[in-house]
């Protein structure tokens, strides 16, 4: 490898605009376009003679539980066999993550009648922290961009991140109450 690969980290940040819910998944609350040439038909949020920001009322939220997790690879590029499951029909990234490679332990069955959350206590640049509560092992998934820089702790024990869907981060979980903090140190 030459220094610039060692420095560049793959992001798979375009290949995500290529799954049809990337705007939700990526949490993006407004889209904004040149008045003149904004589609017809929308409600705007704000608009003026220059600009009109339009409302994605569809978004997710930033941080979710999920009990179901799919490894996808094949021989083809991993992240397009990720945006082919995620494309299609029925697919619910609410309910299911993808990945190209496997967890070190699997998610387990929604226990129906507990309820689950997962709310950031605090957000900074290069810090996160939120309090999560699941029925039972899953993976929390971060509305976040993945990169390896970023170091994650589960009640105080280091916790791998996992990649999941194109390009957004996973945490593994236990079931009931749990603080996971997120912080980015990376190498350099």
């Amino acid at each position: 490898m030459t220094g610039v690969q060692t420095c560049a980290l793959p992001i798979y940040f375009k290949r995500v605009w290529q799954v049809r819910t990337a705007a939700d998944l990526l949490n993006v609350r407004f889209f904004v376009c040149p008045t003149k040439s904004c589609a017809a038909g929308l409600a705007p949020a704000y608009q003026d003679a220059a600009w009109t920001a339009i409302e994605n009322k569809e978004v997710y939220p930033r941080a979710w539980l999920v009990h179901d997790a799919i490894v996808e690879a094949s021989q083809n590029s991993a992240s397009e066999s990720v945006v082919g499951r995620m494309n299609a029909p029925g697919f619910d990234p609410l309910k299911t993550a993808v990945l190209t490679e496997a967890l070190e332990q699997a998610p387990e069955r929604l226990q129906l009648g507990i309820a689950e959350s997962a709310e950031i206590e605090s957000y900074e640049p290069n810090h996160l922290t939120l309090r999560v509560r699941s029925s039972s092992r899953a993976l929390l998934v971060l509305s976040e961009n993945y990169s390896p820089g970023w170091q994650a702790t589960v009640n105080g024990t280091d916790t791998p991140i996992h990649e999941v869907d194109v390009t957004i981060r996973g945490i593994l979980v236990p079931a009931g109450e749990s603080r996971v903090e997120l912080r980015y140190l990376p190498r350099s």
